[in-house]
């Protein structure tokens, strides 16, 4: 197989693609960056698709590991993720206004959009702190620990999605525009204070 390694052309040995990358990784060692990108004769490898094929024997044909700086793709993540906050605050708040109205469906969509990029900002989160050596531990948000807030979240979402399950339409309104706004205010700024960190 014809391995590149940001388009240069390297000998890596490896009987499969985990023993390849892991040469790779050995390869980049000194150099502060990592792959973040698999891509096998012209097609790039989802997460589940690289997962699925780590064991797959490396043959013929050709593979392209492009690479980052943890920091640098840490950093334009968290500010997507930023974005991508405002618009779940916006979701919430709409959601909200609908339920009052009494239009549950359009409620209810909203919700779950909401609910989806909730996950999506945690485990980028987490994600994130995994690729550098930012401790998330000590880090004080409103006298609250980052690791707190990002445990708390979870239990959030679920009681979230309680109150959508049991139907209680008053209480869902009341959480969504008294409660939530209080949380993505937090986590703004434990965003922020991580990208700080990383700069």
């Amino acid at each position: 197989m014809v391995i590149y390694l940001d388009d240069q052309q390297v000998q890596l040995g490896g009987e499969d693609l985990a023993a390849v990358l892991g040469a790779a990784k050995q390869q980049l060692a000194d150099s502060s960056r990592i792959v973040v990108e698999v891509v096998v004769d012209g097609k790039p490898l989802t997460d589940d698709e690289l997962e699925s094929q780590i064991h797959r024997a490396v043959g013929s044909g050709e593979l392209r590991l492009y690479t980052a700086n943890p920091n640098d793709l840490v950093r334009s993540t968290l500010a997507l993720l930023l974005d991508q906050l405002g618009k779940t605050r916006q979701y919430q708040s709409d959601a909200a206004e609908r339920l009052q109205r009494d239009e549950r469906n359009e409620a209810m969509s909203l919700i779950s959009q909401a609910m989806d990029a909730w996950l999506q900002i945690q485990q980028a989160v987490s994600y994130s702190i995994s690729m550098t050596d930012i401790d998330i531990e000590t880090m004080d948000v409103d006298g609250l620990l980052g690791k707190v807030l990002i445990d708390q979240l979870i239990n959030q979402l679920k009681s979230l999605r309680d109150m959508v399950e049991l139907g209680d339409s008053v209480a869902l309104a009341d959480a969504l525009a008294y409660e939530w706004p209080q949380i993505a205010g937090r986590w703004q700024k434990l965003l922020l204070k991580i990208i700080e960190q990383v700069d």
